[in-house]
């Protein structure tokens, strides 16, 4: 793993972020030397874990939040710039072997991504 980033984020009036708890950004956490990073490893890795309810998809070009739970996305292909924090909040590249653990109430929309963009998911 390269490195680890954190973030905070205040509540903007529109989306409530956690300003107890931060985003935490591991760059280069997926081991992808080798073959290329499947999405198959990844779910396995977050369910050993502990997370659940996982899924293989993109993220929403929109910005959301989720109320009650914290959510962990694996990008497996691609890059994209997520937004997070609401329409105020800052803008992170992310890329394959990438992870970020979005706590509960923090908002996240997708700005742009390329075609082959990626994510494992889990809650």
């Amino acid at each position: 793993m390269d490195d680890v980033h954190t973030m905070h984020f205040e509540d903007d009036g529109r989306i409530p972020n956690n300003p107890g708890l931060p985003l935490v950004l591991y760059r280069g956490a997926l081991v992808t030397t080798g073959n290329p990073l499947k999405a198959e490893a990844c779910r396995s890795l977050f369910r050993h874990n502990g997370w659940g309810g996982i899924w293989v998809n993109g993220v929403f070009p929109y910005h959301h939040y989720h109320s009650t739970a914290h959510e962990v996305l694996g990008v497996t292909s691609g890059t994209a710039d997520i937004k997070f924090g609401g329409e105020h909040g800052d803008i992170v590249r992310l890329q394959a072997s990438d992870v970020v653990i979005i706590p509960a109430g923090v908002g996240h929309c997708n700005v742009d991504s390329s075609p082959d963009f990626r994510v494992v998911g889990a809650y």
